[in-house]
């Protein structure tokens, strides 16, 4: 009978010590391995989860830091995974993470819950909750400056459309071409707010690993290839980037009463002003009386604010100030709303003025006829209003008289003059509610509401009175749900598209069928795709002699897969282009569709689906070529378009788009690196460059500038061969990106993210094909599976020994076949019997062509 122990290791990296176990011949220890199971092509189980319990000795009790006892804090973060590992007569079986799940206890502890998780169960079980928005992002780039900001789009001397700035140490956004919609110009042309800022997949995929403390080891992973993937960003502010942009004011206390004031000095006749201390003023009865045309003007303030700025309303701080230092304290609590964040905002307010006569008036003036002109208007002001007074008055004074040349101190919004004639008591409310956007990137933009007050009474040839003040209302700031040029957008993990760091992750995989097996005491993540995750002949190891022929050996034929085979991405909502093309054609866009008529698989469908990624309709997009100015619709840009409306976008003249919805869901698009000779998207005419007409202004105006140099991120691309001789799109000379070198020979792709291969037919030029995902890396193993559609079960008499070493990399020689291991079942080192292990046999058949693909003809339209 073989010792079992459970040594437990680290809180720093230290050994803590072995847990006590209830005997070795009565641990219920049977582990099972498995990699990936061919019966489900979606499967990367790898490693196994075990449960068991431990009894509460002394020694478990101190390893486990007392964990049972009421109140414990758990300091050392025994609740957490700690790293272990099983051995059986002191040979290291398997190594991962235990973590005590239960506590079971009387008026002493008696025993605990473990729960044992090895190779890819780990950081998989850990990964299988978490957001990707629990991500952090970092851009150093860019002069040093941290965080991420919408600019530099655009030419050739902006390295950040160049895929090959990739960068490990920087998480560096890139801004393709993208159509979601309507341009932001009323002409046919591109500014700078028509791209969609992305990351890089690696960026993403390395932390994910990282966090949990994994290193992923993956020549295809490191490879051009996978460096230039990227995830277009959800470009809409979501809550978490928007609430520290937001302030408000709400008075909800009641109606207060604004103080009145009259004007004696007449050298200041007909000057607007705010009825402030430092006027020569005197104050009658709280009433107005004006027979000079003066108004006067009073702020709105509120008894309460809300304010997500991380710095607190005060007088001079947050996004709601009080407007006033505190010998000014009747300007109210809360007076002033402030930009403190870079981009988009908008002001909103909604406030209810009351103005009013009553019988507690004097009575000789009750009756009067009284005249008087309300506006109610929004000004934004370069500091606290006390301490620049005569500025803002001056600037009052030149809007009414159409001159104002003061930028900072401007009038943003009014109602325009509303004008009373009111006889004897009233009791009336103007209801004041607008808006006013401000796209400045400045930071510090100070906004006020106002309301004025003029008395005309000029029939009655006398003083007229009036009470008035504010009875309710809001005045807020809020940052918009868009993102302009220069921004700040970070944290950018925000953006990216909902979903859990296991679904990027299996997203991933099944695109490139990839292959999993984790070294758990090493952290490290060994990853390639199924055709190059097993290494040569020459590396199998020999199990022919450990065959138990006393238990028999099966031959299971595999009816989970079916006859007809499906690869496909995750359905897209929303996508009208999609929606269309699926509609009119057998086989999905993006999608590998087979039929096996042989009767090798049963009757029916299998579908591999994408748990993550939906794909991307590539077209070319005419509203971004202005003929206006002499750009030919031959030259539009070939990219991708999302949009939630159908339209002919391959009609010549202008058509109007679905609106912009930045809300793309999750996609995945490959970049090409630009060279020296710069590599240029095919047209439907020999030797056109294609490209679109630019304009930075976003005005309603032609643009002579047409861009043929800019970041390039399709889901298939037409471009020419990387080299720098290349400035043409000569026929037939594609780029293809390193994949990886295996066995000494690298591996070049077809820039196509599609399952299915796409050929292109050019008008007199002949086709060419490019070769899509499901060629590249599942025909192999299908095909494999065509030969063999079996799963052998056998019993091998295992040693501890063989599975210390176990690498699922390395296949398995038996009976001069070879096999790659499927699943090992409930091994036992502490016993001396053989093992269950299923083997599918492996043989290289190479890459065979597929009879499904794509045909698209450059020079027509597609037919949608």
């Amino acid at each position: 009978m073989a010792e079992i122990r459970i040594e437990l290791r680290d809180f720093d990296k230290n050994t803590l010590g072995d847990l006590d176990i209830t005997s070795s011949d009565e641990f219920p220890l049977s582990l099972t391995y498995q990699n990936f199971d061919i019966r489900d092509f979606n499967s990367r189980n790898g490693g196994f989860s075990k449960t068991f319990k431990v009894p509460a000795t002394k020694r478990n009790n101190k390893l486990l830091n007392h964990i049972y006892q009421d109140g414990n804090m758990d300091s050392k973060n025994v609740r957490g995974s700690l790293p272990s590992t099983i051995y059986s007569d002191n040979i290291p079986i398997v190594s991962g993470t235990l973590k005590i799940t239960k506590i079971l206890k009387g008026k002493d502890p008696l025993e605990y819950e473990c729960n044992f998780l090895s190779d890819n169960m780990d950081w998989a079980s850990k990964i299988k909750n978490k957001d990707l928005k629990e991500l952090t992002f970092d851009n150093t780039s860019g002069g040093g400056n941290t965080g991420f900001v919408f600019e530099n789009m655009q030419g050739l001397s902006n390295n950040a459309r160049d895929a090959t700035t990739f960068n490990a140490n920087s998480d560096k956004p890139l801004f393709p071409l993208l159509s979601v919609g309507e341009g932001v110009s009323s002409r046919n042309q591109v500014t700078d707010a028509d791209f969609v800022p992305c990351l890089y997949v690696k960026n993403i995929w390395d932390k994910i690993f990282a966090g949990e403390g994994y290193v992923v080891d993956s020549e295809f992973c490191n490879s051009e290839y996978f460096k230039s993937l990227i995830v277009p960003l959800n470009f809409e502010k979501q809550s978490e980037l928007i609430n520290d942009k937001y302030g408000k004011i709400q008075k909800n206390d009641g109606y207060v009463e604004a103080a009145g004031y009259s004007h004696n000095n007449g050298s200041i006749n007909y000057t607007p002003h705010i009825g402030y201390n430092n006027l020569t003023v005197s104050r009658r009865w709280g009433y107005l009386t004006d027979n000079t045309n003066v108004a006067a003007r009073y702020p709105f303030s509120g008894n309460f604010a809300l304010d997500d700025s991380p710095l607190p309303s005060s007088v001079s701080t947050g996004n709601v100030q009080t407007g006033g230092s505190s010998n000014y304290s009747y300007l109210g609590d809360h007076t002033m709303v402030v930009i403190n964040e870079t981009g988009t905002h908008t002001i909103k307010f909604n406030i209810d003025f009351r103005h009013h006569r009553d019988s507690n008036d004097v009575s000789s003036w009750q009756n009067e006829k009284v005249k008087y002109k309300l506006r109610g208007e929004l000004w934004e002001v370069d500091d606290d209003l006390d301490q620049d007074i005569n500025s803002f008055y001056q600037a009052v004074e030149d809007s009414n008289n159409g001159n104002n040349t003061n930028t900072n101190i401007t009038r943003r919004w009014d109602s325009g003059t509303i004008s009373y004639t009111k006889d004897g008591n009233h009791d009336s409310t103007e209801n004041f509610v607008g808006e006013y956007t401000d796209s400045s990137t400045e930071v510090g933009r100070k906004f006020i509401f106002t309301v004025s007050v003029r008395m005309v009474d000029y029939a009655n040839n006398n003083s007229g009175r009036l009470k008035f003040g504010y009875q309710s209302g809001t005045m807020e700031v809020m940052g918009n749900d868009t993102i302009n040029v220069g921004e700040d957008y970070s944290p950018v993990q925000f953006l990216l598209p909902k979903g859990k760091q296991s679904d990027f992750v299996s997203g991933i995989s099944q695109m490139f069928n990839l292959q999993f097996f984790t070294d758990s005491k090493s952290k490290i993540v060994k990853v390639e795709p199924y055709d190059y995750f097993y290494q040569d002949y020459t590396q199998a190891r020999d199990w022919t002699s450990k065959i138990d022929y006393s238990k028999p050996i099966e031959d299971e034929f595999i009816n989970d897969i079916k006859s007809e085979l499906i690869v496909k991405y995750k359905d897209a909502s929303g996508d009208a282009f999609l929606e269309r093309f699926n509609k009119k054609n057998d086989t999905e866009w993006g999608s590998y569709r087979e039929l096996n008529s042989d009767g090798v698989f049963t009757e029916g469908t299998y579908k591999v689906e994408n748990k993550y990624f939906s794909p991307s309709f590539n077209w070319y997009e005419g509203d971004y070529i202005d003929q206006d100015v002499g750009h030919s619709f031959t030259r539009r840009p070939f990219i991708p378009v999302y949009h939630t409306k159908f339209t002919n976008i391959d009609s010549e003249r202008s058509v109007e788009r679905a609106e912009k919805e930045f809300n793309i869901g999750a996609r995945v698009l490959i970049t090409l690196p630009v060279y020296a000779g710069a590599n240029q998207y095919l047209s439907s005419q020999s030797g056109v460059r294609t490209g679109y007409s630019y304009n930075n202004n976003g005005e309603a105006v032609a643009s002579n500038a047409f861009q043929t140099d800019f970041c390039r991120a399709n889901f298939f691309h037409l471009d020419s061969a990387k080299n720098s001789a290349d400035n043409n799109d000569t026929f037939g000379s594609f780029v293809q990106l390193d994949a990886g070198t295996y066995n000494g020979s690298t591996l070049s792709l077809d820039p196509n993210l599609s399952f299915n291969n796409i050929t292109y037919d050019f008008s007199g030029q002949g086709s060419q094909t490019h070769i899509g995902l499901y060629q590249s890396f599942y025909s192999k193993m299908v095909e494999q599976l065509k030969q063999k559609p079996r799963i052998k079960t056998i019993y091998l008499n295992l040693s501890n020994t063989d599975m210390a070493i176990l690498d699922f990399t390395r296949l398995v020689f038996i009976d001069g076949n070879y096999y790659r291991i499927n699943k090992i079942i409930d091994f036992k080192p502490h016993l001396k019997q053989s093992t269950k292990v299923e083997l599918v046999e492996y043989v290289d058949l190479g890459k065979k062509e597929v009879s499904s693909t794509l045909v698209m003809n450059i020079s027509d339209s597609l037919n949608l």
